[in-house]
């Protein structure tokens, strides 16, 4: 049984062989290229080469091999075609060698038939008439000639006759003596024809293809060498000299023939052989005039002499204008070796701004975050106070016309107030009492009318409340600059340092666009103690501020710097960029409209710093968006919080109803609103206020005045306080905006013709109307 396969022998593949054939030169010289065939390689295994290898298996050639082959075999076709064409141009050679033998061999012959002319015979004959024919004799009558003479060498015995060939003998050992034909004599190479293997013809192309890249590499050398020497012979002769050279030969050759004209000796001239392409101007000579004179070479030494002292003024203007710019070199080297050691010190002090600089700005990125937080902060808890303060009003408006549009239903009042209703109402109530028990005993309680109050107190809760988160912003304020050496937290320090820069080198701090980061630089302390002031609760003026202080005493430390105006500009800079933005974001999220308070301190506030401040004109771009945000608050306002209750008249008569004394609040509040409006006079223009007031005054008051009696003695009062309110701005008014409140005061003026204090107001405000109309 065959339980076990036999296993197969590894390494068994038959391996190619690749040898190079190398054949007998000595054995196949008489054989071609063409004719060779490359010899068999010899067989590795152990069995006949006639089993039929060649017909079981075939050896599987490489891509490499295969590769190889193709470049021999290209290799072997190109050294063919190089040997065929050396071989055709030396048949060329061989033919024309041929043809002189032959010329040669008629002379000879021609010479011997010459000298013997007594021989007949046929061959003597046939060479005669071959040479006096002028033909190219054929073989057989150049071997009848040279036997013939041959023999007659051999006859003669005279020692005149010199042999035309070289009788030289071979001796040849087992070889008789024999002469040595003339084609054996001949110093021609005879063709021997060799057998070129692969090999051999690869050496020989490799062989031939580095001898022409030697002579290629040697010529490139050449013309790179005589095009070298062609420059430097144009660098050392240039046109200027040749010119020079041209003139002076001519010169020498004028003398030479004065000379020989003298004393008659006649020489040859020597011609230069340079070649000039500028055009020369020749003056003198002897091709110019056939004849010289006295006065010609005068004129032309005179000539020469006048050329002669311009060159040489020209030389002493050049020396000149040397030693100048030596003098002037020497003074600037004095100079710039005086300024070394203050330049030393600007570079030593720039070094030590540098490295302060970097930790400044360090300094403040890390602090920036924190300061942003803590203003947000602060502004967080106005913003909320305000807006509660705001809602409030609106529903205490709206529960005001809810009760008093009860009333007027025959509704009881009281028994709707429950709930948080109630809780409002009871509120409200107390801060009347509060008020009005506050105003006991001044000048203020005799002509107060209800709804000027600005109704902002809140519950003492939050009161408390908002004081806490006030006190930890403030501490936490001091705290920011804590961990901070005080060259870098204080304001007064960091720019005294940079004007310390000024005063040293204020180019340099020009150039370096200093005074545009001074502002930046300061924002952090600036709006860190804005926020502590809390401008809308406060009375505060900006050259009280402790940051406005240190930047002033920094102009008495820096001596020189005083008069600079980056000094003079830095407080009107950091106003401009840095108090103005904050300003305007108050305006946008702190400020009441409706408090007059708030509005009397934001306007004297502003109206300072625009008296300190030339830079804040109508061509400030932040002014403009601060006033924009302070009219932007006023038409909210107005759209927001001006309410005219619509009643009959019955109802205002019915003192119960309560809706009388609602429409009497909300007018004394728009005339509050005028007065805040009013009170930024000299920061709004005063056509802004006037369009502001009156558009106050014809949504809300004259509307009120004209619901009630005119007749009433309240009317008096109403409309005197709007004349006062309104005085100053009714002239700058438009015309729409007059037609209305012109009505209500020729209404009024009628019904209170006794009263002449208010007829004279009255009949004053209608002709300023009457001219605009």
């Amino acid at each position: 049984l065959k339980m076990f396969r036999k296993p197969k022998a590894k390494g068994n593949t038959r391996q190619r062989v690749i040898s190079d054939s190398t054949e007998n030169e000595g054995s196949e010289e008489a054989k071609t290229y063409a004719d060779m065939e490359p010899a068999k390689p010899k067989a590795l295994v152990s069995f006949d080469d006639d089993e039929g290898a060649d017909d079981n298996f075939e050896i599987k050639k490489s891509k490499r091999y295969q590769k190889e082959q193709r470049r021999q075999r290209r290799m072997e076709e190109r050294a063919a075609r190089e040997i065929k064409d050396e071989y055709e141009e030396e048949e060329v050679v061989k033919k024309e060698q041929t043809v002189c033998i032959k010329q040669e061999v008629i002379d000879d012959t021609q010479e011997i038939l010459m000298d013997f002319e007594d021989d007949k015979d046929e061959g003597a004959t046939i060479s005669l008439t071959a040479a006096s024919t002028g033909q190219i004799p054929d073989s057989r009558v150049v071997y009848e000639a040279k036997k013939k003479r041959e023999e007659l060498r051999r006859k003669s015995k005279t020692s005149d006759f010199i042999a035309t060939d070289n009788d030289n003998k071979l001796n040849v050992k087992g070889e008789r003596r024999r002469l040595i034909r003339e084609e054996d004599d001949d110093d021609s190479d005879h063709e021997v024809h060799t057998f070129y293997s692969a090999k051999t013809e690869k050496r020989e192309a490799e062989e031939r293809r580095r001898i022409t890249h030697y002579d290629m590499l040697e010529k490139e050398e050449e013309t790179e060498m005589d095009e070298w020497e062609r420059m430097q012979i144009e660098k050392a002769v240039s046109t200027k000299n040749v010119g020079e050279l041209k003139e002076r030969q001519i010169h020498e050759e004028f003398m030479m023939e004065q000379y020989n004209l003298r004393y008659g000796d006649n020489k040859q001239e020597v011609e230069m052989d340079i070649e000039v392409t500028d055009e020369l101007i020749i003056r003198g000579g002897t091709n110019n005039c056939d004849s010289l004179s006295v006065p010609t070479l005068l004129g032309k030494l005179q000539l020469r002499m006048q050329d002669r002292e311009e060159n040489l003024n020209r030389r002493l203007s050049e020396v000149f204008n040397l030693e100048k710019t030596m003098e002037e070199n020497e003074e600037d080297l004095k100079r710039i070796r005086g300024k070394g050691p203050l330049l030393k010190e600007k570079h030593e002090m720039l070094q030590r701004m540098r490295v302060y600089s970097m930790c400044v700005i360090e300094c403040l990125n890390v602090k920036a975050e924190m300061v942003n937080e803590l203003v947000d902060a602060r502004r967080n808890v106005n913003r909320q106070r305000k807006d509660r303060i705001e809602e409030r009003r609106r529903r205490d408006v709206k529960d005001n016309y809810e009760e008093c549009s009860s009333a007027m239903s025959g509704k009881d009042v009281n028994r709707l107030r429950t709930g948080e209703h109630q809780q409002r109402y009871s509120d409200r109530e107390a801060r009347k009492g509060k008020r009005r028990r506050d105003r006991q005993g001044t000048i203020i309680a005799l002509s107060h009318e209800e709804g000027m109050s600005s109704d902002d107190e809140e519950l003492p809760s939050q009161m408390v409340n908002d004081t806490q988160t006030i006190d930890g912003i403030e501490s936490r304020n001091l705290q920011v600059f804590s961990d901070t050496l005080n060259e870098y937290s204080s304001l007064k320090a960091i720019m005294e340092r940079i004007v310390e820069w000024l005063w040293a080198d204020s180019k340099s701090f020009t150039d370096s666009y200093v005074s545009m980061c001074l502002p930046k630089l300061a924002s952090h302390f600036v709006r860190l103690e804005l926020s502590r002031c809390d401008l809308l609760r406060s009375d505060y003026v900006m050259h009280e501020m402790e940051w406005y202080r240190e930047v002033v005493l920094i102009s008495e430390s820096c001596g020189e710097s005083v008069d600079s105006d980056v000094v003079i500009s830095l407080i009107p800079s950091i106003t401009h960029k840095v108090v103005v933005p904050y300003l305007t974001d108050v305006v946008r999220e702190e400020w009441e409209p409706l408090s007059l308070s708030q509005s009397i301190r934001l306007s004297t506030f502003i109206r300072t710093i625009l008296g300190e401040t030339p830079s804040l004109d109508e061509r400030s771009v932040p002014l403009k968006r601060l006033l924009q945000a302070i009219v932007d608050r006023f038409n909210s306002t107005m759209d927001d919080e001006l309410f005219v209750p619509m009643f009959g008249r019955c109802s205002m008569d019915n003192p119960a109803s309560g809706c009388r004394s609602f429409l009497d609040r909300q007018f004394w509040s728009a005339i509050k609103l005028i007065k805040c409006v009013t009170s930024f006079c000299g920061v709004i223009s005063d056509e802004m206020i006037s369009q502001l007031s009156l558009s106050i005054s014809n949504r809300m008051c004259v509307v009120a005045i004209q619901m009630v009696d005119l007749t009433e003695p309240h009317v008096i009062i109403k409309t005197r306080s709007l004349l006062s309110a309104l005085s100053s701005y009714i002239r700058m008014g438009r015309t729409n905006e007059l037609r209305p409140l012109l009505a209500c005061l020729s209404n009024v003026q009628k019904n209170h013709g006794d009263h002449k204090d208010l007829v004279r107001d009255c009949q004053s405000a209608i002709d300023e109307i009457s001219k605009k109309l």
